[in-house]
């Protein structure tokens, strides 16, 4: 959890400090795609304000999942060539419908494949549409 908290602080420093986004992709609500230097430095962020972000899952943001409530991110290595899938790790996040400074709180990973599907069962996701980037 430590580590998660520590990953998060670092990556909303960078993204309030940088001037600008390589890549800047709604994908619901308050939930974008967002990379700052290079596409593969994409990552799930969740939009403060018109200027700021708080990073939920760090690069290399690979997919992502939408359901009516939930989102699932698939993380790929970052800077890797060939994708081999048993390298990516799986967030299930739930959708924050009202405005919130902790859009972190509650996510359920990294997972496995196995994992994910087991616990997107579980939470009752059965219709998801994928976007790739």
């Amino acid at each position: 959890m430590k580590t998660i908290l520590h990953n998060l602080f670092y990556l909303l420093l960078l993204l309030v400090t940088s001037c600008g986004f390589v890549e800047e992709k709604k994908i619901t609500g308050n939930y974008y795609a967002i990379a700052n230097d290079t596409h593969e430095s994409r990552t799930l962020s969740y939009k403060i304000n018109d200027d700021s972000y708080v990073g939920i899952v760090e690069a290399c943001l690979h997919s992502v999942g939408i359901s009516d409530h939930y989102l699932i991110a698939v993380q790929s290595p970052e800077y890797s060539i060939a994708i081999d899938s048993s390298m990516l790790k799986y967030f299930i996040v739930s959708i924050k419908e009202e405005y919130t400074l902790f859009p972190e709180e509650g996510i359920v990973g990294p997972l496995t494949k196995k994992e994910c599907l087991d616990s997107a069962a579980a939470l009752g996701i059965k219709k998801i549409s994928w976007k790739t980037f």
